[in-house]
């Protein structure tokens, strides 16, 4: 492990800088540990919850999630890098920074639950029960305003103290939700739920923010540097938005097609591929702070350890996908029981889309230290362009199935093809191919050269 950290663009003049190597393996021991806890106690709890509300219950609530992120994606304002990058650049700014970033976020959180309610007053007119779920999931946007604190701990590679926070909020809410369960719930009240672990995790983050010295009340809201941010984030934003669109928008085309059951059965499926995928967050989450150096040590070099970090991402999703996707029916029946037999066959195809995803988000290193955001824009909008007619044309002849090819084909377009028509972008579709059919790729990464 020591040896492929080494041979990362870690930040710092020396590559080899063994206390900073030291800082960033010890973020990424805690950044392994939240998600490996919390991806299995919650992957339990999920089940089990699946299991009581039935594919029909369990489908209204995915679909609740599903149409109030297609509003709430934007709220993050793709924030997110652009607030990392700047403290790290600015240190001396940092309270001006966090402060514009947590305002702009409430602002925008607010926005997201005024327009959720308003479509989906639109679309389920009479349906109280489904608005009432919108309106508290919208919630959430508004109190992940505090997630702006979260940023500045990743810029000074102190994720633990965001780790702590988060984990008492998903304990709290977890035994919350098997509490809901033991007393035989209404759907309503798991979306509560999903809204209340939100609204902990923001305020135990201020908790731990103000305890490390770090006082609230010295947040300013600069608006020439709000401008300043928006005007490197909009790309991210957009971004961000067709994303989260062409994850989504196969559940509300599957609701408004086939009805909530198919939301049930294709929603049991996609929660077992997109389990995995806080792998590349947690590496990249940890190593972007770095990344922005590592140009300045020398662009060959760079170039090289990005290839081999490209490898490595690559061929993590498929050792994940082959396995779990020859053993589907034998997952699903044992998780799920019988009655979601069906997701079996969303699992053999989905999980596959994984691969794209891991070099998508390891690539997202190279756009930002590239300064390309907008070009990640321009191809993940055509790609959800495209999900979304692979949708309307699949899911009437397949069905479930369908919803699963169009993910799989838009997600290999949005990282692979669409860049590839770009000049300032094309390097990458190259260098991802490179890193996974390459000989000498492969054999630096588990050699763990860092010359």
């Amino acid at each position: 492990m020591e040896k492929f950290f080494l041979s990362l663009p870690f930040m710092g003049k020396k590559i080899s800088d063994r206390p900073m190597l030291l800082k960033v393996m010890s973020n990424v021991c805690w950044l392994s540990i939240d998600k490996i806890i919390r991806m299995g106690v919650s992957f339990f709890v999920g089940v089990w919850v699946a299991r009581y509300l039935t594919p029909e219950g369990y489908g209204l609530l995915n679909y609740a999630i599903a149409f109030t992120t297609l509003f709430g994606s934007f709220a993050s304002l793709g924030l997110q890098e652009i607030v990392v990058r700047e403290i790290v650049k600015f240190p001396e700014k940092a309270f001006d920074i966090v402060g514009t970033a947590f305002f702009l976020r409430l602002i925008s959180g607010l926005i997201t639950v005024i327009l959720t309610i308003g479509v989906g007053f639109i679309f389920h007119k009479g349906n109280f029960q489904t608005l009432l779920m919108l309106g508290l999931i919208s919630l959430g946007y508004v109190f992940q305003s505090f997630f702006v604190i979260d940023y500045y701990f990743q810029s000074k590679i102190l994720s633990k103290y965001t780790v702590i926070a988060q984990n008492i909020a998903f304990f709290i809410t977890t035994a919350l939700k098997i509490f809901l369960l033991l007393i035989q719930a209404q759907v309503i009240w798991f979306a509560f739920a999903y809204t209340f672990e939100i609204f902990l995790g923001g305020v135990f983050l201020a908790f731990i923010y103000q305890r490390q010295g770090l006082h609230v009340k010295k947040w300013r809201f600069d608006s020439v540097l709000a401008r300043e941010l928006l005007s490197y984030s909009w790309p991210l934003m957009l971004s961000n938005v067709a994303i989260m669109i062409y994850m989504r928008t196969d559940q509300v085309m599957l609701k408004a097609m086939i009805g909530e059951k198919a939301v049930g059965l294709y929603s049991a499926a996609v929660s077992l591929s997109e389990v995995w995928y806080m792998i590349p967050m947690v590496v990249s989450t940890s190593v972007f702070p770095a990344t922005i150096e590592a140009k300045k040590v020398s662009e060959e070099l760079y170039y090289r350890r990005l290839g081999q970090f490209f490898a490595l991402m690559g061929w993590a999703a498929i050792a994940i996908a082959l396995p779990v996707s020859l053993l589907s029916g034998f997952i699903v029946n044992l998780l799920f029981g019988q009655a979601y037999i069906e997701s079996a066959k969303v699992l053999t195809i989905h999980i596959w889309a994984g691969v794209f995803v891991f070099l998508g988000v390891a690539r997202g290193q190279w756009i930002m230290a590239e300064n390309l955001q907008k070009y990640a824009f321009y191809f993940t909008f055509m790609a959800t362009l495209l999900n979304i007619c692979l949708n309307g044309i699949l899911i009437p002849f397949l069905g479930i199935v369908g919803a699963a090819w169009a993910t799989l084909i838009s997600q290999f377009f949005s990282v692979i093809v669409f860049p590839a028509f770009f000049s300032l972008t094309r390097r990458s579709s190259f260098l991802l191919i490179k890193s996974l059919i390459m000989k000498d790729e492969i054999s630096l990464l588990f050699k763990g050269e860092h010359k």
